[in-house]
């Protein structure tokens, strides 16, 4: 693996672990035992290196997802494609490394926003945001706003509440809840989201 990959994949783990603002230029060349002023040279800094992780992650997660990301008219499509959005978010056990890493790095941004926040909105979150709630707008013409958006963020957050508190939830349950139950966890969303979906 040469120099600019190593440092990829360890700022990939370290961003996913500590979020932006709590990781080092040492932390990462330390992960992929290189020097520091490898960052600079190969991705003009630390503010560099995480805009190209999003931009990997995002054209990554394009291609492993089959291009689900693409807008339509018809309300069949635009179910289905919010359904298998909905299940791919909640399944935890068919989760890769990568999209556990996306996810991870995703939710810190959202708590904890980078400086790069607003580039990375423009150029990657908003684009996909957009695409699903054009779906959710084609399957669900009837609500207004508010309610319009109450129901897409309301959607967003079990899903990700599912994906990111897994363990938390399985220790109060005492057993594998999530993992057993993602089927019915993805049917409960989406009924609430879609309640017309049979």
């Amino acid at each position: 693996m040469d120099t600019r990959q190593k440092i990829f994949e360890a700022a990939l783990e370290a961003f996913a672990e500590k979020g932006y603002k709590h990781t080092t230029v040492r932390d990462i060349c330390g992960r992929a035992d290189v020097n520091v002023a490898a960052i600079n040279y190969h991705f003009s800094g630390k503010a560099g290196l995480y805009v190209k992780v999003f931009e990997y992650l995002f054209s990554r997660e394009a291609q492993s997802t089959g291009g689900i990301y693409r807008d339509t008219t018809d309300p069949a499509e635009a179910e289905k494609l919010l359904i298998e959005w909905i299940k791919i978010t909640t399944h935890v056990k068919f989760d890769t490394r990568f999209r556990t890493l996306k996810r991870r790095i995703m939710l810190r941004e959202m708590f904890e926003p980078s400086e790069q926040f607003d580039v990375l909105m423009d150029k990657y979150i908003s684009k996909d945001a957009g695409v699903m709630r054009g779906w959710l707008r084609v399957c669900r013409p009837e609500l207004s706003e508010p309610d319009f958006s109450l129901v897409f963020f309301s959607m967003l957050a079990k899903c990700f509440f599912y994906f990111e508190h897994d363990k938390f939830i399985d220790g109060l349950m005492g057993q594998r809840f999530v993992e057993a139950n993602a089927d019915r966890i993805a049917e409960q969303i989406i009924s609430e989201t879609l309640p017309h979906h049979h």
